[in-house]
């Protein structure tokens, strides 16, 4: 076990949330600093986004090609360079019904599944063209492939109640 960083700069990261880690030993990971980061297999961080990119999810492309980030109502990607480092950030796609980002996963086919709240599941294609949602009876905030093949999709489901002492279900 191997800390590769505990801060950038003089800022000491406050409490990360995701972290995606790559085949060269580095990692992607956001924190309350605020901002999405990457850093290498040697301990080097350098910033991908600050505040101007309201993230909570984070996501590589199987080919390490492309970093995801939710930004509230959108998705934005990042081109990956050999180092890591990012480049040429964009929106990639809108989420539909109002809803805002959270937690992201990706198949193998490259399609992206972002969590969003009472929509439940929304997929988008490798172009960022939404295809669909997968309704919960619970929103969702993380989700993620497993099983053989990775062909069973997981989705951690809120459970919660509300003022009212009844229990939340999203809407049918």
């Amino acid at each position: 076990r191997q800390t590769l960083a505990s801060k950038v700069g003089d800022q000491t990261f406050y409490r990360m949330g995701e972290v995606i880690a790559d085949t060269k030993g580095g990692a992607y990971f956001n924190d309350d600093t605020p901002g999405v980061y990457y850093v290498n297999a040697a301990g080097k961080v350098s910033l991908v986004a600050g505040k101007e990119v309201n993230t909570n999810g984070l996501m590589l492309s199987p080919d390490e090609k492309t970093v995801y980030s939710t930004n509230g109502k959108t998705i934005v990607a990042f081109g990956v360079q050999p180092d890591g480092a990012t480049r040429n950030q964009g929106t990639f796609a809108t989420l539909e019904g109002g809803a805002n980002g959270d937690g992201m996963c990706i198949d193998s086919e490259g399609r992206l599944y972002v969590t969003a709240g009472d929509t439940g599941i929304q997929v988008f294609s490798r172009e960022g063209k939404y295809l669909g949602s997968i309704p919960l009876p619970r929103s969702a905030s993380s989700c993620a492939f497993s099983g053989p093949g990775k062909k069973v999709l997981y989705a951690k489901g809120a459970g919660m109640t509300g003022p009212d002492g009844k229990e939340y279900r999203t809407p049918a």
